[in-house]
């Protein structure tokens, strides 16, 4: 009796529960995730401390204000891209689609200004 008991007790003990290791895993997974996130956080502040003793920001903000125009430009042309497209499909001239998406563009941000301005200045 007692070899046998001892053999069941020994076969519990190497049954794996799904369900707690489960648990344990999904607990894991979390701690993973915060640890993550805090290893992140410390490399910015690591980066913004290194950039402020190198100076880097004034170089970095001096280059973006170079580039920002061209940005703009290529987010423009980026969004104008479909209408012209659909134009051309309709039989104009690229050229003709590009000028006229332009100019309802700009016409759209002069009465965009034209009726804000007016309430931001009351």
């Amino acid at each position: 009796m007692k070899l046998k008991e001892l053999k069941e007790k020994f076969d519990n003990k190497n049954k794996v529960n799904y369900r707690d290791l489960n648990d344990i895993l999904k607990v894991s997974k979390q701690i993973l995730k915060i640890f993550l996130i805090l290893i992140i956080i410390l490399a910015i502040y690591i980066t913004v401390i290194v950039f402020k003793e190198l100076k880097i920001p004034k170089i970095v903000m001096t280059i973006i204000s170079i580039l920002t125009p061209f940005f703009i430009g290529i987010t423009v042309a980026w969004i104008l891209n479909p209408v012209v497209n659909y134009l051309e499909k309709k039989k104009v001239r690229r050229l003709i689609g590009a000028l006229l998406s332009y100019v309802v563009l700009i016409a759209i941000i002069y009465f965009i200004f034209w009726s804000i301005i007016p309430l931001a200045y009351q």
